[in-house]
């Protein structure tokens, strides 16, 4: 259904919403802000599920699924009469081949005791090619050693073509008396219809505790890029710290993560250039910890002016 907008409004008057102050959404990047890792990809079945912008994963489904997502920049003139924060940038999902298994966008809030024994509200800005029917569920994974997954369905979302705002909510089941391992999370799946082909776009996602639609006010830049970070983030760097010689050909280079990581990441090069081009260091890199930074010795002919272009990813 459509969101309540009059309740929203009369929130907002009443200091209650999202201008008193405090962004009550427990999504992050939800007016998709935020796009690190590039902005356009195609998801098949065979890759599975990929991250684009920053915290959204993308699903194709299973079959011979295939879906292409990509970046649009929002015309003010194409927004819905909302009271919403009108959004620089939607994510467009082309589902160009047919899955047999529900393909979706989803995120997954780091820690599954959020809302637990709560009813939530999941309200976004969307539009279809055609009509079609989207069929909410939000998972408690109890992450690694815990217990099985928890899945409850919101009521089925009929989607139309025109930019509309909609909302649904749900009740989640305590999570008294299961066992909570490492990395586990809430996760909010969108998930989408299968045996057919449509594209649909997205904007403005909240999920926010309570049973009333508020309206969508967005972070500034600068603490939607950290939340992000968090998670993951790409970083090109030429002015690297050297921390000493440990012989006359060896140089010991580190760097700092911009923030506390949710977990101690997994790196990845990307790029490097230089003399010591391959940076084939980096597979033996010490991460230090989630909170400080990580360190690698380097191989040189001489020392020189290199480059290196690498992402941490610590994603749930």
């Amino acid at each position: 259904m459509r969101a309540n907008t009059l309740d929203a409004k009369l929130l907002e008057i009443d200091g209650q919403g999202a201008s008193g102050g405090v962004n009550d959404n427990l999504l992050i990047n939800g007016a998709f802000d935020i796009w690190r890792r590039g902005t356009s990809t195609t998801v098949t079945t065979g890759g599975g599920a990929e991250y684009l912008a920053d915290r959204f994963l993308i699903y194709a489904g299973t079959g011979t699924a295939s879906v292409s997502a990509s970046r649009i920049v929002f015309t003010e003139s194409n927004f819905p009469n909302s009271i919403d924060d009108v959004p620089e940038y939607f994510i467009r999902l082309n589902q160009t081949a047919s899955a047999t298994d529900m393909p979706n966008i989803q995120q997954r809030i780091e820690d599954v005791k959020n809302a637990q024994g709560k009813t939530i509200t999941v309200s976004f800005v969307c539009q279809s090619s055609k009509a079609i029917t989207l069929q909410p569920t939000v998972r408690q994974n109890f992450g690694s050693g815990g217990s099985a997954n928890v899945d409850t369905d919101a009521s089925t979302v009929n989607l139309t073509t025109g930019w509309n705002k909609y909302s649904f909510t749900v009740d989640l089941p305590s999570t008294s008396g299961k066992t909570i391992g490492t990395g586990s999370f809430l996760g909010i799946m969108l998930r989408l219809p299968t045996a057919d082909t449509y594209q649909t776009d997205w904007t403005n996602i909240k999920v926010e505790i309570g049973s009333v639609v508020t309206p969508f006010r967005k972070r500034s830049y600068a603490e939607e890029l950290a939340l992000c970070q968090r998670y993951y983030y790409e970083k090109s760097i030429e002015d690297f710290r050297i921390a000493g010689n440990n012989t006359s050909t060896t140089v010991r280079f580190q760097h700092d993560h911009p923030v506390q990581m949710r977990a101690i990441p997994t790196l990845t090069k990307t790029a490097s250039a230089g003399q010591n081009a391959t940076y084939s260091e980096m597979a033996g890199a010490t991460v230090d910890s989630c909170y400080s930074g990580w360190s690698a010795d380097a191989t040189l002919s001489a020392i020189g002016i290199n480059s290196l272009t690498y992402n941490a990813d610590a994603e749930l």
